[in-house]
């Protein structure tokens, strides 16, 4: 993840915790680690189900919603692109947000 997308996402889930403050409801939201630092790690990672291309975070509310953190002129990639088709083809909802406030309309919608 780049630095930029690590800023909006560290300020959205920042907003998530300090506006939903039990533990039920901070257990609603989660992140997706699927980076790795390297080939021996990712490869590990990847023995124990950790797949490239899920979304960053996932938010169990309502429903299961899929979010992607993208800057404003963050583009998906492939695998990205492709888990996005396999979750909608079962149902799910899937977002790309671009700031804490497009973060927040969503996670509002769905809470």
């Amino acid at each position: 993840m780049r630095n930029e997308e690590m800023v909006i996402q560290t300020d959205c889930v920042r907003w998530y915790w300090n506006t939903f403050t039990s533990e039920a409801e901070r257990a609603q939201l989660f992140a997706v680690n699927n980076n790795s630092e390297n080939k021996v790690k990712g490869n590990i990672m990847f023995q124990m189900g950790v797949r490239k291309g899920v979304s960053d975070l996932i938010f169990v509310g309502s429903i299961v919603v899929f979010l992607e953190c993208k800057t404003p002129t963050g583009t998906q990639s492939k695998d990205q692109k492709n888990f996005q088709k396999t979750v909608e083809s079962l149902g799910h909802p899937y977002f790309i947000f671009r700031s804490l406030e497009e973060f927040q309309e969503i996670v509002l919608k769905y809470k």
